[in-house]
């Protein structure tokens, strides 16, 4: 699970890397969302749809036919990142997302060669990112949805994001970890996300950046619940190379 969620992370990087883009920004008055229908819309029967099997969320779903209607409207109705978002809250339900538009971030829109749109959404909750959890959204040259590939989780409800420990006790614990060389140096300040350990263990945590060590110090109790082995790429963050 880890070493999938590390793969999807790192290729979603390296494609914003190369086709850098920009989000419009969320703008809830231009979404397009049936909110009313107590039931789940239906996929098209031959949609291509793969399932999570450990915790049910979309991994991959692909239309084979562009013209299905639920699939999007045209980008002279919408702009790419709105379509891709309506598209999700419409079917929310299958998501497994309770509010799409408060729980995804645009973080990247590009273009390819071909005219096709890809829209890149950061999972969050209550404002914080789920680290390395990400959908991609991708429409056709017409602006009509075709493909979404997505590695998240369901929306961790009832889960408490208020931290009882500071960043600066996290960066002390991470410091302080045995087997880590010393003296050492903090490369970005700490940053306080949901980490995905394994299905159904989701924890606050700080992330905080060491030279060649990335750490997760749970936000709670101050333990170390992951430790990534690093190298610095010069610009482009930090490759994962092992987990211990």
């Amino acid at each position: 699970m880890m070493g999938q969620g590390i793969t999807f992370f790192l290729l979603s990087t390296l494609a914003l890397a190369i086709f850098p883009g920009g989000c419009s920004g969320n703008d809830s008055a231009k979404m397009i969302a049936d909110t009313d229908k107590p039931e789940a819309p239906v996929f098209a029967p031959d949609t291509d749809l793969r399932m999570d099997p450990d915790n049910g969320t979309i991994r991959y779903l692909k239309f084979k036919d562009l013209a299905f209607p639920e699939a999007g409207n045209s980008r002279s109705a919408q702009n790419p990142e709105d379509t891709a978002l309506s598209f999700i809250d419409r079917y929310r339900t299958w998501f497994k997302l309770d509010h799409p538009k408060a729980e995804l971030r645009c973080i990247a829109v590009i273009t390819d060669s071909l005219g096709q749109v890809h829209v890149r959404f950061q999972q969050v909750f209550t404002g914080i990112d789920v680290w390395a959890n990400e959908i991609n959204v991708h429409l056709d040259k017409k602006g009509r949805v075709h493909l979404v590939q997505g590695h998240y989780i369901p929306t961790p409800e009832h889960m408490d994001t208020s931290p009882v420990i500071s960043s600066k006790t996290a960066v002390s614990k991470a410091m302080a970890l045995p087997g880590l060389p010393g003296p050492s140096r903090v490369l970005e300040k700490p940053e306080l996300v949901i980490y995905v350990k394994a299905p159904g263990n989701v924890t606050l945590a700080y992330q905080v950046n060491l030279p060649g060590w990335l750490l997760f110090v749970d936000a709670k109790k101050g333990d170390i619940i992951e430790r990534i082995t690093t190298r610095h790429t010069g610009g482009r963050g930090f490759t994962p190379l092992e987990t211990k």
